[in-house]
Parts: structure tokens; C-alpha cells; sequence
């Protein structure tokens, strides 16, 4: 969920934002869509963002474990560090 003392960049955080169950009439249907956000961290906002894209299409993909849906990108600055921070958020469907 964070990064380390002096990263080696580019680097990928991630948590869990959510943990949505869908209810069926008899219950619980074990159908979930958690939220996860991906903080993609790099030097240069175009290395950000060509990370993002990484993350998104090798999530884009499951099969086994779920369907991964992009929902939502923004951009973000640490002036402290100097880096680039590009977050997206990916809610993956699954059993």
C-alpha cells in the first residue's frame, strides 16, 4: 500500500478501496466487485502513465480469477519527492 524508503522507479502501489457483494434472493450469491486503486509512480509524467497503461491491460485480461473494468484515472504531483503519481482504479469481478 506503500512505497518503500528510496523506491526504485517506475514502481506500483496498490489497496483496496471497496468490497461490493451482490445479494441474490436466496442469500448471498458469492459474486463480488472489489475496487482497487493502482498508483503507478515514475519520473516523468509520460513514464506514469505508460505504467497505468501496463497495469490496466494485464488487468484488462483476467479470465481465471475475474473480469477487470478500468473505472477511473487522475493525474497527481509530489512536489516533495518530484515524482508523478498516475492512480487508476480497477474493479474486478469474481466469484
Amino acid at each position: 500500500m506503500k512505497l518503500p524508503q528510496n523506491p526504485t522507479l517506475p514502481a506500483v502501489t496498490m489497496h483496496k478501496i471497496s468490497n461490493v457483494r451482490e445479494q441474490a434472493h436466496s442469500g448471498d450469491s458469492s459474486l463480488q466487485h472489489p475496487r482497487y486503486q493502482f498508483s503507478c509512480w515514475a519520473e516523468t509524467y509520460g513514464a506514469a502513465w505508460a505504467v497505468a497503461e501496463q497495469v490496466r491491460l494485464a488487468l484488462q485480461g483476467l479470465t481465471s480469477a475475474g473480469v477487470g473494468i478500468y473505472d477511473n484515472g487522475h493525474d497527481l504531483y509530489d512536489p516533495e519527492a518530484g515524482w508523478y503519481h498516475v492512480a487508476i482504479d480497477i474493479t474486478i469481478w469474481h466469484n
